[in-house]
């Protein structure tokens, strides 16, 4: 039930930072692309609290060889083109101007975005034998 609560928690948690966004002040055109980037997490991150709740219902294990498997393939994979993504933001940072923080705040959306996208993918499409 645990492993149930915990992205649910996490699904909380980032609906009340966009309310927070919303209340904060006037929004502008990165406030937008942020909040385009937090909407795929939380849909995201509904995909995966609903796949372990239908696991949970099902009276399966929550953590058996196929998912653990799924979010190691899903993490490598994730954590490789994160590095890329990383290279892009430091050859983007030196043409455009904007502060260090949101070049931090975009680099850690699209970590997250990218993981969220990457379990979906192995998800659907599945693991081959390898």
């Amino acid at each position: 039930m645990k492993t149930f609560l915990v992205p649910l928690f996490i699904l909380a948690l980032l609906l009340v930072g966009i309310l927070f966004l919303f209340f904060t002040g006037p929004i502008t055109t990165l406030d937008i692309i942020q909040l385009a980037v937090i909407v795929l997490i939380l849909t995201g991150t509904a995909i995966f609290v609903l796949d372990r709740y239908r696991s949970y219902k099902r009276k399966e294990p929550a953590e058996d060889e196929y998912s653990k498997s799924l979010n190691q393939r899903a993490s490598a994979v994730s954590f490789y083109i994160s590095l890329f993504l990383w290279l892009a933001i430091m050859i983007l940072s030196n043409r455009l101007s904007l502060c260090t923080e949101s070049w931090i705040t975009l680099g850690i959306l699209g970590m997250a975005l990218t993981n969220i996208v990457v379990w979906c993918y192995f998800r659907f499409r599945g693991l081959k034998s390898e």
